[in-house]
């Protein structure tokens, strides 16, 4: 009996220490959860190592600044030349000239070379707009002709002869009957050596580049030009310079 009893006290301290140990590690445990909980009561997310995980190294490259686009430039705006005035630059010395004349512009135009403008000179011409017919008519002839004579003595300061009446000009004459064949012959043999035509015929002639315009628009036939003008003009062409005469 007295063994039993011994056996059974035994038996409640193991008991009462075993339900003491299991108290214990449930404190333990809540005790190890709490430290593991940040002042919220979110869990504390487990740190990846620097050792294990090293962040990458901050860059070094400063992000460019951002700048206004450049507006691109033509190569025609490049290169494009100044504007000249060549109505007020002075007559260089001319290598191979010619001249253009155009009536509705009022405009004589001096090239040199291979179209080159070097001179610009305002003009009058005749008062008739269209193209010369015959002697009388006020009208200043167009087409192509060249300087045939120079006269240093013209009451109108210096004058440069074109060879008008032309080859063209004779051929229509003479189909009009204007003039004669035996003049028609004439003209084609003058033109076609290079020397003055005959100025002497229905068809008219001695149209002059000269001066005396003192600001007019409207000659009898020549063109005109204003006195330093031609001054400058005349000793700068030679005879057979080519001069167009265009409407």
């Amino acid at each position: 009996m007295e063994d039993s009893k011994k056996a059974e006290r035994r038996y409640n301290i193991t008991i009462t220490l075993l339900i003491f140990a299991l108290i214990v590690m449930i404190v333990v445990l809540i005790h190890y959860k709490l430290t593991k909980t940040d002042a919220s009561g979110t869990p504390t997310a487990k740190q990846p190592s620097s050792e294990t995980n090293p962040a990458p190294p901050a860059s070094t490259t400063t992000a460019p600044t951002p700048t206004a686009p450049v507006k691109p430039v033509s190569p025609s705006a490049r290169t494009a030349p100044p504007t000249i005035d060549y109505y007020n630059v002075k007559l260089p010395t001319l290598v191979k000239p010619s001249v253009l004349i155009e009536k509705s512009k009022l405009r004589l135009t001096v090239f040199d070379g291979n179209g080159k403008i070097v001179k610009r000179y305002r003009a009058a011409v005749g008062a008739n707009s269209s193209d010369k017919v015959r002697e009388g008519d006020k009208r200043t002839p167009e087409g192509s002709f060249y300087v045939c004579v120079k006269n240093p003595n013209s009451k109108y300061v210096l004058s440069l002869g074109l060879s008008y009446p032309d080859i063209s000009d004779a051929e229509r004459g003479y189909r009009d009957g204007l003039i004669s064949k035996s003049q028609y012959d004439k003209i084609v043999y003058a033109i076609r050596k290079g020397r003055q035509p005959p100025w002497n015929t229905p068809l008219g002639g001695e149209i002059m580049i000269h001066g005396k315009r003192n600001g007019g628009r409207n000659t009898e036939g020549c063109i005109a030009l204003q006195d330093n003008s031609i001054r400058e003009l005349y000793p700068k062409i030679p005879i057979g310079t080519k001069v167009v005469i265009k409407p």
